[in-house]
């Protein structure tokens, strides 16, 4: 396949954000909100659901895949530090910081017991102002408020960011790969030293032990740069959708496996499958998964997937217990009626919010240029989100 230059969007990248926000809402407003007899048909419904928690792993991997890539591409840039730190401060702040200035008001405003787990068991503010809840919920409190549950996992991002734009900088190109490798591939060991002090949900939240996702992503940046791995992704289509089936057979496997296992080496297998996907999905637009992911309806959800992963919880938390006086239940047809409501209200706020609040801002950000980079070689990936 020719290569493609790093400016140029690739729509296909957008359909597999879709997928992962789809996967995240399956897990949230459905998964997590039936309550069925151990071993019903209900129950194994509800176990499916809960996999779309998955989906933060392919937000792993595709972030360190864009991140990595727009930072390789600039790495000689005389403003290499300023011009992404900037860019990304446009992209990620203003909506973040808008969803916990609501939240501060809405504890001062609404009565918490009307509305249960979406103000229970909060943490102190500054944690998420500075992107450490994730270190925080390990020290602290284990939960946190469904109103922030998610941002655990934007703050192991933005601590990412605190590494990989020195790691592209300071290690030179020729050992970059091996790096990004054993960083990519060292996740098991990490959370193994990790679990006897974490456990499970620790290594679940904690930056060390998700970091191989974000290398993985940052690591497949580097590789498909070279025209020679491009080319063995094309001949080892094959191969490659061989392992796609592996994987998703392996995820059942998982479930049997003592827990320790499972957290050591789960999170490394989601990586490896979706980076896999990811790699399939780019290397071969013309084949089926590339054709499904450029659909126009996917495209557009994962165009405005922050906003919805950032909205979702709190709207459908007010939803039910504005109407409710309750917590999210699938235990009747009106209360599924109104996830299906809260489904269409998080689409719509998050559509409103991409279009009036965070593409103009995104435009500031891309107005930063960056300077004096080296002549550009031809690329696979990097997109500017």
């Amino acid at each position: 396949m020719n290569p493609i230059n790093s400016s140029r969007r690739i729509p296909e990248l957008d359909g597999l954000r879709g997928l992962a926000i789809l996967m995240v809402l399956a897990s949230h407003y459905f998964g997590a909100s039936i309550f069925a007899p151990d071993r019903s048909g209900l129950a194994y419904l509800q176990a499916l659901l809960e996999k779309g928690a998955l989906g933060v792993d392919l937000f792993f991997v595709l972030s360190g895949f864009l991140i990595g890539g727009i930072l390789l591409d600039n790495r000689g840039c005389n403003n290499y530090f300023k011009a992404f730190y900037a860019r990304r401060m446009f992209r990620i702040f203003p909506l973040y910081y808008a969803v916990l200035a609501a939240f501060v008001l809405a504890t001062a405003v609404l009565p918490r017991a009307r509305f249960g787990s979406l103000f229970d068991n909060p943490l102190p503010m500054w944690p998420y102002f500075l992107y450490v809840q994730n270190i925080a919920r390990v020290g602290i409190i284990p939960t946190g408020t469904r109103w922030l549950g998610p941002t655990w996992s934007l703050a192991i991002e933005e601590q990412f960011y605190l590494v990989l734009p020195a790691l592209v900088w300071a290690v030179k190109p020729k050992r970059l790969g091996f790096v990004l490798a054993s960083l990519a591939f060292g996740g098991p060991i990490l959370r193994a030293l990790e679990y006897p002090f974490l456990h499970a949900h620790g290594v679940w939240i904690f930056t060390v032990g998700r970091i191989d996702a974000l290398m993985l992503g940052a690591l497949l940046a580097y590789l498909l740069r070279k025209q020679e791995w491009q080319d063995k992704a094309v001949e080892a289509r094959r191969v490659l959708y061989g392992f796609l089936a592996i994987f998703v057979a392996g995820l059942a496997v998982l479930q049997v496996l003592p827990q320790f296992a499972n957290a050591c080496i789960g999170y490394s297998w989601n990586a490896l499958g979706f980076g896999t996907l990811l790699v399939l999905v780019v290397t071969h637009p013309g084949g089926m998964l590339g054709r499904l992911f450029r659909a126009r309806g996917l495209g557009r959800i994962g165009m405005i997937s922050y906003a919805i992963y950032l909205l979702h919880q709190p709207i459908i938390g007010l939803l039910f217990g504005i109407t409710k006086q309750s917590e999210p239940r699938l235990n009747s047809i009106g209360s599924l009626a109104l996830t299906v409501v809260a489904l269409g209200m998080t689409y719509l706020m998050a559509s409103i919010s991409w279009v009036c609040f965070e593409r103009p801002l995104l435009k500031i950000g891309r107005s930063i240029k960056y300077e004096s980079a080296a002549q550009p070689q031809p690329v696979l990936a990097a997109v500017h989100t």
